[in-house]
């Protein structure tokens, strides 16, 4: 049951390379239809070098745009038996300033919340209006 059906998914896979081209794991899932578990089981086993089946797939390189989800490097493989690229390094200076420009514009916002806050992002309560009784105290 197993080893049948795992090689019908590493053929969708392999047809789907072959035709389609380079591919993300989500594109795969897509083009083939196969599951999440399915569709990575049959890219490891492509990629896989081993004494028995060398290696059909690569991977091609490392992209960070999949719409509508989180931004992490996603692979692209490719059908062939060359050298995988190796994945990049994050880059922590970039990412903190993604995120602080992220924040900025979030709180950039139309708002009437947003009437408070000050350029550098803190609250300052207006000052108290005072009252008749608190002047003739002062006085």
């Amino acid at each position: 049951m197993g080893v049948g059906h795992r090689n019908g998914n590493i053929g969708k896979v392999i047809k789907a390379l072959q035709e389609v081209g380079p591919m993300t794991m989500a594109d795969v899932m897509n083009e083939t239809g196969l599951n999440k578990n399915s569709a990575s089981r049959a890219l490891i086993d492509l990629i896989k070098d081993s004494k028995r089946i060398k290696k059909r797939a690569y991977i091609k390189e490392w992209v960070y745009d999949q719409e509508g989800q989180r931004r992490y490097p996603r692979a692209v493989y490719a059908w062939g038996n060359r050298p995988d690229k190796e994945k990049p390094k994050e880059d922590k200076s970039v990412t903190q300033k993604r995120h602080r420009t992220k924040k900025r514009m979030l709180r950039a916002v139309n708002s009437v919340f947003n009437l408070g806050l000050l350029s550098r992002g803190g609250y300052t309560r207006p000052p108290r209006k005072r009252k008749e009784s608190d002047e003739r105290l002062a006085a």
